[in-house]
């Protein structure tokens, strides 16, 4: 129908914005996707309920919960629950894939170092984070990332530090995890994930890449100037 939405970057005071277009580009309407005043740049978006929702996790500077803020319409209205658990929000992934009523959300905390989980829209929240998921703070920015993808079943996470950067894979949406990389390099920065393969995912360092995987993250091929 000519529909499409789309995640802009976010500048330096961590805005982040969601587009839309209903007209395959032509013109395109754009919503801040901040409910609140907030130090954290991870949002995510879906759109299967028919409207556009946006989930923007922030840590209350209060007392360091985070709070999930969710909009249902696109932005016009916000509403803020406390997820129970504190820490740095690292990133926020509401999956596509088996999340058809767009109520299944992760976030990656750093701090406290947990990826927490919600099917019920934010309502309540479960930690499931991997045996051993530690974010390095040592670093300073440069030095602590903690990210992952997948869609509502099969998982990638991943914590990168300054020497060395563990990926883990869950098949059973964070019930359980394998660490199936022990080191993809120093301070790995993004994953991307094949929409018709799961075990095909690409890898970019800070300092390197990309590199792209066949075989679920056990080992990596670099692609780099082959473009």
């Amino acid at each position: 129908s000519g529909r499409y939405s789309v995640l802009a970057g976010r500048d330096v005071s961590f805005t982040g914005y969601v587009g839309t277009t209903t007209n395959n580009g032509s013109t395109w309407s754009w919503v801040e996707a901040r409910g609140v005043s907030i130090n954290s740049g991870s949002i995510d978006y879906a759109e299967h309920s028919g409207g556009l929702t946006i989930y923007a996790p922030f840590e209350n500077t209060s007392d360091s919960v985070v709070v999930m803020s969710k909009s249902t319409n696109g932005g016009s209205s916000w509403t803020p629950t406390s997820t129970g658990y504190s820490g740095l929000v690292m990133a926020c992934l509401c999956p596509y894939g088996g999340n058809s009523d767009d109520n299944i959300v992760f976030v990656v905390i750093r701090a406290t170092d947990r990826i927490i989980k919600t099917t019920n829209g934010g309502t309540t929240w479960s930690d499931i984070s991997p045996s051993g998921f530690d974010i390095d703070a040592t670093g300073g920015v440069g030095g602590f990332v903690g990210f992952l993808i997948g869609d509502a079943t099969t998982l990638y996470a991943c914590n990168s530090t300054s020497g060395s950067s563990p990926l883990w894979k869950s098949t059973d949406g964070g019930a359980s995890w394998i660490q199936v990389n022990s080191n993809l390099g120093a301070l790995a920065r993004t994953l991307g994930l094949w929409p018709y393969n799961s075990d095909y995912i690409y890898m970019a360092q800070k300092n390197g890449g990309p590199y792209f995987s066949t075989n679920g993250g056990v080992s990596f091929a670099s692609k780099a100037g082959n473009w």
